[in-house]
């Protein structure tokens, strides 16, 4: 595989200084195969507007890490809008980048959206055009435009009850933990949550799914991976703007592990003590020691 040049746009191999994507250059055999990385060209593309609603937060993790677990604690607070996962970034991004230069017109935002829905991940969502035009009017600038824009417009009319200030938008796609570097740094006001859970309730839950990964070794390359990964955002936002929170800790005290949740995307006003996502501290995870084990029962 070529080398690609080094970026921000890139994703940084986790646990590394810097800004090689993963599958490229040293950090080949480290990164999993299957994993795509952002084009480099389009890093510039990767940037921020006013006019959109801008995305709160991301819920990202290991599949069947408990991502899904930790979406449904934020959709129970009355502010925040979620919608279901749009695999936007790992599987139509790259290929929206190589096809298109920003700004897009709407009738090429709209056969964008066509491509989109006609992905198998697609199957279920309800996507609101009318919306989208409404957010985005008769051109796209930015690559993060289109996704916030989006993530609105796939949210249920009865969770955009509030004004668009009012709310605050996440979206959850286990895989986006890819996209970490990229979108941070698109827009310095996005936080990140990433969800840890012990490599064998990970195994295990893989093995319950029919898409889930069989092999031990290629799923343990990539929970390794992805601890790295959130040990470099973590490092590099800081807990300000990364937030780990642990599978196990979710399941005993999701009523605590809510309030946690509950300040951190984008609160402004912080109580004194509080951590620095806004949320009252609790035990915190070391990521690099790995997730607790649960007892066998």
């Amino acid at each position: 595989m070529t080398t690609a040049p080094e970026s921000d746009a890139l994703i940084a191999a986790p646990g590394t200084a810097g800004d090689a994507p993963p599958g490229s250059g040293r950090d080949a055999a480290r990164g999993p195969a299957h994993r795509t990385r952002i084009p480099a060209r389009d890093g510039a593309q990767i940037v921020a507007r006013n006019t959109v609603p801008r995305l709160s937060f991301l819920v990202v993790g290991t599949p069947r890490s408990g991502t899904t677990v930790t979406q449904r604690l934020c959709c129970e607070l009355p502010d925040v809008a979620m919608p279901p996962e749009t695999h936007f970034l790992h599987l139509f991004a790259p290929g929206l980048l190589a096809r298109r230069r920003f700004p897009l017109t709407w009738p090429e935002v709209c056969d964008e959206l066509s491509r989109f829905e006609a992905l198998p991940t697609s199957a279920g969502l309800r996507l609101d055009r009318a919306r989208m035009f409404e957010l985005l009017g008769s051109r796209c600038d930015r690559l993060i435009d289109l996704f916030s824009a989006l993530v609105v417009a796939l949210c249920s009319p009865c969770s955009l009850t509030a004004r668009c200030g009012d709310k605050r938008y996440g979206e959850k796609t286990p895989e986006h933990l890819l996209w970490w570097r990229a979108m941070t740094s698109a827009d310095p006001a996005l936080k990140i949550v990433g969800v840890v859970r012990d490599p064998r309730a990970v195994a295990a839950s893989h093995r319950a799914v029919p898409w889930g990964i069989r092999d031990p070794g290629e799923l343990a390359e990539e929970w390794a991976f992805d601890q790295r990964s959130l040990r470099a955002a973590r490092h590099r936002l800081g807990p300000r703007r990364c937030l780990v929170v642990r599978y196990e800790d979710l399941v005993a005290g999701p009523a605590a592990s809510r309030a946690r949740l509950a300040d951190r995307p984008g609160r402004r006003e912080r109580r004194p003590g509080a951590d620095s996502l806004g949320a009252c501290p609790t035990r915190r995870t070391p990521i690099s020691t790995g997730p607790r084990c649960p007892r066998p029962r």
